[in-house]
């Protein structure tokens, strides 16, 4: 026989209180598939996964009993979960933009209940990023790359200080694709680069500085 016998089975997700025989309904509070429940049933193979989720934005919301805020199954789906390497996947490097994060940062409505910036999606589109990503390159940066993937922080958290730094390796790297013999495209993304570092550096000078009396 062939298959994973450690993968989860209906009863794993299904199951409340470690009885295949009390299956309730999502509407239910004690559910294990209720919204607010779902990170604890998929923490129970996810466990890492899971405690990367409570620490991030998405998972301080769902904890605050936010029903609009995002749970493992908005983002991976619930019975035709796919790996992110199978280009099906919304959270595939070229759906998860689109599919998975922009249905809620493009919500005029959340947007204004959680004072978030709107047009995210548009100008990641209309970025260099959006049109290699459009063009079926999977290796450029997509939100993820970025943002990170469970464990979500706000701009404003200080924690953001002490995660480890991969994006800024990731932009830097140039697609083999893009390495022409002429280097032209190389010299100009790394340009780009520099010019992205030259102005954070600007800033962040600027803004340590004391006042000019």
């Amino acid at each position: 026989m062939g298959g994973i016998y450690v993968a989860a089975t209906c009863n794993d997700c299904h199951s409340t209180g470690g009885t295949a025989h009390k299956i309730l309904g999502p509407g239910s509070p004690e559910s294990s598939i209720n919204h607010f429940n779902i990170p604890f049933t998929c923490g129970q193979c996810h466990k890492g996964v899971e405690n990367d989720f409570w620490e991030g934005i998405h998972g301080k919301l769902v904890a605050r009993g936010e029903t609009d805020a995002p749970v493992c199954t908005d983002c991976h789906g619930e019975h035709g979960i796919l790996s992110p390497d199978d280009p099906r996947s919304p959270v595939s490097r070229s759906k998860v933009a689109e599919q998975t994060c922009s249905p809620c940062h493009e919500s005029a409505v959340l947007n204004e209940k959680y004072g978030v910036d709107a047009g995210r999606l548009t100008t990641f589109i209309d970025s260099y990023h959006g049109l290699k990503s459009k063009a079926g390159d999977t290796h450029v940066a997509n939100c993820a790359s970025c943002h990170g993937v469970h464990r979500i922080l706000p701009s404003s958290d200080p924690t953001l200080d002490r995660q480890p730094r991969q994006p800024a390796a990731h932009l830097w790297r140039v697609p083999p694709e893009d390495q022409r013999e002429d280097g032209a495209v190389a010299r100009s993304t790394a340009s780009a680069a520099r010019g992205c570092a030259f102005r954070r550096r600007s800033s962040s000078r600027k803004s340590t500085s004391s006042p000019s009396r």
